[in-house]
């Protein structure tokens, strides 16, 4: 099994999970981000970082991508983001990880 992703596809994976963190950073319900981060993640730098493609057991057409965002604030590394999306394109879930 191959699994081909153009460059294009790739701009529109990290493009797609940018989206997805800054929804998830203005979101009512993470009004606590704020409080752990130390302050505003709006402010924050995000660079992409690597794209994982996780294989479901004895089914290798089924994958998981999980595309990774560093999280920067002065040039000091504080977090990822990572979104995760299904072999169909749907978003299944996300995690934010504050250092």
């Amino acid at each position: 099994m191959s699994i081909e992703i153009t460059e294009t596809e790739l701009i529109s994976l990290y493009n797609k999970a940018k989206e997805n963190f800054s929804a998830c950073i203005h979101a009512e319900e993470n009004e606590f981000l704020k409080e752990e981060a130390g302050g505003s993640l709006a402010s924050v730098t995000v660079k992409e970082s690597d794209i994982n493609i996780v294989l479901s057991p004895g089914i290798p057409e089924k994958y998981t991508l999980e595309i990774c965002l560093i999280l920067y604030s002065s040039d000091k590394i504080i977090g990822k983001y990572i979104f995760y999306e299904d072999d169909k394109g749907n978003s299944i879930d996300d995690s934010l990880i504050l250092y």
